[in-house]
């Protein structure tokens, strides 16, 4: 099915964030690895240098079999600089969660960070159906129900797969990474979580 179909058939979002505030996100944040505000009807998201990891900011849901989408815009970014979404994380704290993210050239990742640390589940693999480069608009989903994972990008089902480490409900949020670029920006317009039948 594509991405409408799936919407239209979960009916309304139970939770949706347009950033007219950073209140359900805790912003503004920074750090010395990024600046994270909401200006606009945005998150912004600005590396202050590269190689500082993975950087996230959850929000307060903690669903555990869901459908989760955001509205990503690159705006300065090359090669492997990544954004993404974080799902199933148990706390805010301590990092643990599904990562699964887009890339500036093109490629999708899926990741988890649990107790055995930070795995890579599906490793750097280019899709047409992401937009690649700055000033990109890509649509990231991910549909969660028990250990089925399905990955979406603008509207098109890219992979699925089966994974059992984090099995439990848990909140969701947003990432990024900077890898080639020091000044790596990103936007985000919308978050949306539907819940499954």
């Amino acid at each position: 099915p594509t991405l409408a179909d799936i919407k239209s058939a979960l009916g309304s979002p139970v939770y949706e964030n347009t950033f007219t505030s950073g209140s359900n996100f805790d912003l503004p944040y920074t750090d010395e690895a990024v600046k994270l505000t909401v200006h606009d009807g945005v998150l912004d998201f600005v590396s202050l240098g590269v190689n500082y990891g993975l950087r996230y900011q959850l929000t307060y849901p903690k669903p555990q079999n869901f459908y989760l989408e955001g509205v990503f815009q690159t705006v300065s970014c090359s090669g492997l600089d990544h954004y993404g979404l974080v799902a199933r994380a148990p706390n805010y704290a301590d990092g643990y969660g599904y990562y699964a993210g887009f890339s500036c050239d093109g490629q999708y990742r899926v990741q988890k960070w649990d107790g055995g640390g930070l795995s890579t589940i599906l490793d750097w693999t280019a899709d047409s159906h992401i937009l690649s480069g700055a000033g990109q608009t890509n649509r990231l989903g991910i549909w969660m129900d028990g250990t089925e994972i399905k990955l979406y990008a603008n509207g098109a089902l890219i992979k699925e797969f089966s994974d059992t480490s984090l099995s439990a409900g848990g909140h969701y949020g947003i990432f990024g990474g900077a890898v080639s670029t020091a000044n790596f920006n990103f936007t985000v317009s919308e978050i949306a979580q539907w819940n499954l039948p």
